[in-house]
This record gives structure tokens, sequence and C-alpha cells, in this order.
């Protein structure tokens, strides 16, 4: 196509710089920016914003700033990206400050990466403020959003908003029910995690899956509760799609050794499709 400059379009380069970002190419989508530049199409919205994609997936910030300052007319696509890109490159403050220097209303993947750099700061009262905007602004409630809000109020310990907003959620999935149990299980709340997950299983709105159960055996070891423990062995005995491996079969045996069920440990490890270090020598 190179041969052929009429050919080019914004499409081309779009899906040009979409192929470099699924392949880590750099010095290819630099390639494909200088093409952008000599064949007059950076003006193009459409590319603009696939470069600063692209150099955001890239993490390299210099070049995704120095993008994002050269668009006259930023959209809300372009603000989302360079807040994105800020916060993947650990510049949470920046983040935050390109956010509140936007000329326009942020859209719910704006507002998700925020959260997220609230999170990281453990901002809370500015975290609470974006969460009060999201509720007076946004006429449709988001899961993905929701989530983010919750994964935010429980790694700063604001666990009675975190479980009022739980409560209140129009729909939850699974990674809403696990950030609930994990957040309580590490602040040492273990009576209110088994409670979770209890009510997690009755109530079968969704599936715990491995991080859930890794956050009960954890928390059945804490409060001594071998019954509840040797339940939840049940339970993921009972679901063939839940493979003894990694972290999941790990904290099983963790879990028996403290308790003193050496036999059953054992058992639990030969049953291991892959073990590792942990396995071997458990706490």
């Amino acid at each position: 196509m190179l041969y052929y400059p009429t050919s080019h379009n914004h499409y081309t380069f779009t899906y040009a710089l979409k192929a470099c970002c699924f392949l880590h190419d750099n010095n290819k989508g630099r390639e494909v920016h200088a093409r952008v530049v000599k064949t007059r199409h950076f003006s193009d919205t459409f590319v603009q914003n696939s470069l600063l994609h692209f150099y955001v997936t890239q993490v390299d910030i210099v070049f995704a700033t120095w993008v994002f300052d050269s668009i006259p007319n930023p959209d809300v696509v372009s603000w989302t990206s360079m807040i994105s890109g800020f916060n993947k490159c650990r510049f949470v403050e920046e983040a935050i400050v390109k956010f509140m220097s936007m000329d326009m209303p942020p859209n719910s993947t704006t507002l998700v990466i925020v959260m997220s750099a609230c999170s990281s700061l453990g901002a809370l009262k500015f975290g609470k403020s974006v969460h009060g905007y999201c509720m007076r602004k946004l006429f449709e409630r988001n899961i993905i959003l929701d989530n983010a809000v919750l994964d935010f109020y429980m790694r700063c310990g604001s666990l009675v908003s975190a479980r009022c907003l739980f409560v209140n959620m129009p729909k939850r999935d699974v990674y809403s029910w696990t950030s609930m149990v994990g957040g309580y299980a590490q602040r040492g709340f273990c009576d209110e995690v088994v409670k979770l997950f209890q009510e997690m299983v009755q109530g079968k709105e969704v599936e715990p899956n491995e991080d859930t159960i890794v956050n009960v055996l954890s928390a059945c070891s804490s409060i001594r509760a071998l019954s509840l423990g040797q339940w939840v062995n049940s339970y993921i005995s009972a679901r063939p799609d839940l493979v003894l491996n990694g972290i999941l079969g790990n904290a099983l045996i963790n879990m028996y050794v403290k308790y003193g069920e050496v036999g059953t440990a054992v058992s639990v490890f030969k049953t291991l499709v892959c073990k590792d270090h942990i396995s071997w020598s458990p706490s």
C-alpha cells in the first residue's frame, strides 16, 4: 500500500497501529507514526487516538504526552487514554491531575481508571468525591465502575461504605463478592468472610472463583474452623471446573497443616496437578 498514497485513510493507520499494539512492536509503531505524519493524516481524530493508545500500551509516557499535547481538540477517548497512560506508568498523582483538568464530562471508563488511581494513593476523600460525581451524573449503573468503587473503599479500609455499596448494587458478579471477601480477610474480619461465602453459595447469584475460596480458607485457618474448612474442601471437590492447582491447592494444604491434619494435607498434596515450593513446604 505504501506505493499507492491515495489508498491510505484513517482506517489503514488505525488497524496498523492496533496490530503493533498486539505485537508490542515499538519500532514498527514508530514507523507507522512517521508515515502518518508524512501523509498528513495526523489531524484525523481516529488516528490521533490510535497513536495515543499505542504509546500508552507501550508504556511510553513521553511520546504519549507529546501526541496528546499535539491534539488540538482532544475528545473523551483522548483524555481517558492519557489518564490511563499516567496510571499505567505509576504516575498516579499525575493521572488525577490530568483528570481534574478535563474540559468535558468523563465517561465510565475514565472514572474506572480514576478510581484505580485513588485506590493506589489511598485518596479516600477525593475518591469519595468521584463516587459522588458518579451517583449524580451517571444515569445508568455500570457494574465495572461499581466494582472499581467497591475495590477502592476496601483498599482504603472504608468497610462501612464498601458494605453499603455492595448491598445496594443492582447487579453483582464474582468480582464484587471476591472484593468483599478479600477485603474482610485482609483486615482480619474472618467471621464476616465466612458469612459472606455462605451467603454467596446459598444465594447462587454467582459461583465463587479460586481467589474467593483462597480467602475463605485463609479465614478458616485464622478462626480455627476445621469443620468449615472441610466443607469448603467438599465444595471444591463438587466443582469440576476448580482444579486443585497453584494457590488453591496450597491454601488447602496450609489449612490442614495448621490444624495438625497432616494425613489429609498429604492426600491433597498428592492430588495437585502442579506442585511448587510452597506445596512442598507449607507454613
